[in-house]
């Protein structure tokens, strides 16, 4: 397991530990860095992002352009951007949790887990993942069909 990014002290002393106890297993990197992620995700699976909070996200459209599969807590920017996998309708572009606890969190990452074992699913849902478009041409056009719908409709 490889963790980047940032937060509380606590957390940062127990992956100190977790290092400690299983160095070629698990890596940490805690500062800053704008190259790093993109470096990881191109050889991750899966990112796991369990936010209280997330008012944007980008970290999860980052890593799905290299086919890392967000798992995540709907809330926010990663609610708006990760669309649940569903097995029976094949679809889905990530694996979302809707409580903030660690029981929601550890049955996602076990369902997760049980889907990466089916690879033919996997690399579906890799590929659905790497086509999600974020751009902003796309977001431009879809407030450009919202302004005409407005105008056509005579909606204030």
């Amino acid at each position: 397991m490889i963790f980047i990014g940032n937060g509380e002290t606590h957390y940062k002393e127990i992956l100190k530990r977790a290092k400690e106890s299983c160095p070629k297993k698990i890596a940490y990197h805690l500062e800053f860095d704008t190259s790093l992620p993109h470096l990881v995700f191109s050889g991750a699976d899966a990112l796991l992002m369990p936010s209280k909070f997330e008012p944007c996200g980008i970290s999860q459209m980052q890593a799905m352009r290299y086919g890392c599969v967000p798992i995540a807590r709907k809330t926010g920017g990663l609610a708006d951007t990760i669309e649940n996998f569903d097995p029976r309708k094949n679809t889905g572009n990530g694996f979302l949790f809707p409580k903030y606890n660690s029981s929601a969190l550890l049955l996602t990452i076990v369902r997760a887990h049980t889907c990466f074992q089916f690879k033919k699913h996997w690399l579906s849902l890799v590929k659905r993942t790497m086509k999600k478009d974020f751009s902003w041409k796309k977001s431009a056009q879809n407030y450009l069909n919202l302004f005409h719908h407005i105008l056509n409709n005579n909606i204030h």
